[in-house]
């Protein structure tokens, strides 16, 4: 009996360890503590954060049990200046804290623009976290960084389980409409602004 027992709870252990034990779900809000460093290609762009002392990002929002804390970016990314595209872009413990660490398995460039008076981009970026005690687990992030005129960068980043939904791209016709009625607004504004003085 007592032979049918200890192959029971073997069994039963076995099959328990089969099971994929998932980080649990939840996502992380994350600032930038140092200035990006942005180089702008042909076809792709690069970004990266300095290193600095106890961490250069922070994370300044969260849910499920994801920890509030300082992190660390590291590794240079590399995307393309095509919205839409997808590049390879594996980076192991490309984001990390608190014995979490996210790797990058590809990047999607969503918007990219670059002229002398401001700079935008939004990527996405699908990879594993890892955890002491769990599986790897999907995960994606989502860095937004801008800057105005001559001025460095600024930025931010979600860190989603399960992976967020990827922005929808814009339309180029899309952008083309939205300045159309930017025109027609600044249009509009400027004739309501003469005033007619008549002298009766």
């Amino acid at each position: 009996m007592f032979k049918y027992f200890v192959t029971a709870a073997i069994a039963v252990c076995a099959s328990t360890a089969a099971f994929a034990v998932q980080i649990p779900d939840g996502t992380a809000s994350i600032s930038f503590r140092r200035v990006p460093t942005v180089s702008i290609g042909a076809t792709t762009a690069t970004f990266s954060l300095p290193a600095r002392s106890g961490g250069n990002a922070d994370i300044i929002g969260t849910t499920g049990s994801f920890p509030e804390e300082l992190g660390n970016y590291v590794g240079t990314l590399t995307f393309s200046k095509a919205a839409g595209t997808v590049l390879a872009a594996p980076i192991d413990n490309f984001f990390s804290w608190e014995g979490y660490s996210f790797d990058v398995t590809s990047a999607q460039t969503i918007f990219f623009n670059d002229t002398a008076s401001s700079g935008t981009f939004t990527l996405y970026l699908l990879g594993v976290l890892q955890l002491a005690g769990f599986d790897d687990t999907a995960a994606s992030m989502t860095i937004s960084a801008n800057r105005t005129g001559a001025s460095a960068y600024s930025g931010s980043a979600t860190l989603s389980i399960p992976p967020a939904e990827i922005p929808a791209v814009p339309e180029p016709a899309a952008w083309a409409m939205m300045l159309v009625g930017f025109a027609g607004i600044g249009s509009a504004l400027r004739k309501n602004r003469r005033t007619t003085i008549s002298f009766g």
